[in-house]
C-alpha cells in the first residue's frame, strides 16, 4: 500500500501543476515567473530523487526507504504552508520532490 501511495504521489503533482501555479498566483500574489520557478524546482527534486533511487536501489531496504520518503515528503509539504518567501519555498519544494521519487520495485 505504501508503494502504491508513493506511485500516486509522484504523479499527482505533475497532473496538479496548473492548479498549483494558479494557487501561487492568486493566493500568494506570485508572478507567473515565480510560480514557474517553484514548480520547476519541485519537478527537479522529483528528478533528483528518481535518479538517486535508481542508483541506490540495490543498497537500500525498501521498507525504510518508503517510510522515509513518505515522511520526508509529508513534512516538507506541511512546512511549505506557512512560508511565502520564494527562496525558502523553493528549498522545501525541492526536498518534498526528493521524497516523492518513484518507489523501488519489491524484492
Amino acid at each position: 500500500m505504501a508503494e502504491i501511495a508513493l506511485a500516486i504521489g509522484s504523479v499527482a503533482p505533475i497532473l496538479g501543476m496548473p492548479i498549483i501555479v494558479g494557487a501561487l498566483q492568486d493566493g500568494w500574489g506570485y508572478s507567473a515567473a515565480y510560480a514557474g520557478y517553484v514548480t520547476s524546482v519541485d519537478l527537479a527534486g522529483l528528478l533528483a530523487g528518481s535518479v538517486a533511487t535508481s542508483l541506490l536501489a540495490h543498497r537500500l531496504d525498501w521498507r525504510w526507504y518508503v517510510g522515509g520518503a513518505l515522511t520526508l515528503s509529508a513534512a516538507c509539504n506541511v512546512l511549505c504552508a506557512p512560508y511565502h518567501g520564494i527562496a525558502l519555498l523553493c528549498v522545501f519544494r525541492f526536498i518534498a520532490g526528493l521524497g516523492r521519487a518513484p518507489p523501488m520495485p519489491l524484492p
